[in-house]
């Protein structure tokens, strides 16, 4: 009799520690010292509508990160809608390495800025052509959790120099005075 109530009550202990171990298991959350590292940024292009209309911006994602590294799902948090889907696609490309993850998965916070350079000068110097060179667009970089892409305009590829041309240019006033006159004008 002793011996069946010594196994009825082991039975129930490992019944209870099995049980407490697998709700732990479900309900536990990220843990404290997790650490998501972006390892490998996919190749990223500034999206051409939006550089053609000089549209530059941040763009918020959530990003869920397994414990393997890679993406599980990525969700817009705020930005602008021409610049969003570039960042989306980069994100879910991307190699991400999660130290110290338990089985869970892990939310990542990822800010994608978009910027457009000033053009350039024309004419330009051979010293900032070769500077140029070295450094072509688009340049992205990143630290942390922020990634950073500086691209040129797509509407020109200088900025050429304001000069000033000489011409008659009369206004309603001046034919309806008949007081008219010459003045420069300046074409961009």
């Amino acid at each position: 009799m002793h011996k069946a109530v010594f196994t009825i009550r082991v039975m129930i202990a490992f019944t209870a520690w099995l049980v407490s171990t697998v709700l732990f298991a479900q309900n536990a959350g990220p843990s404290p010292n997790a650490e998501i590292v972006l390892v490998r940024l996919a190749p990223l292009a500034y999206p051409l509508l939006a550089r053609g209309n000089m549209i530059s911006g941040e763009v918020e994602l959530t990003v869920e990160i397994r414990r393997d590294g890679s993406v599980g799902s990525v969700q817009l948090q705020k930005g602008v809608p021409l610049l969003a889907q570039a960042a989306l696609d980069n994100a879910k490309q991307s190699q991400f390495e999660c130290r110290n993850c338990a089985d869970t998965i892990h939310e990542y916070q990822i800010t994608y800025v978009f910027e457009l350079a000033a053009m350039r000068a024309c004419p330009e110097t051979e010293a900032q052509a070769k500077a140029r060179a070295k450094n072509p667009y688009p340049r992205v970089t990143h630290s942390k959790d922020r990634v950073v892409i500086v691209d040129q305009p797509s509407n020109g590829s200088c900025d050429p120099p304001v000069s000033p041309i000489s011409t008659k240019a009369r206004s309603i006033k001046c034919i309806y005075l008949w007081k008219c006159g010459s003045r420069k004008v300046y074409l961009e």
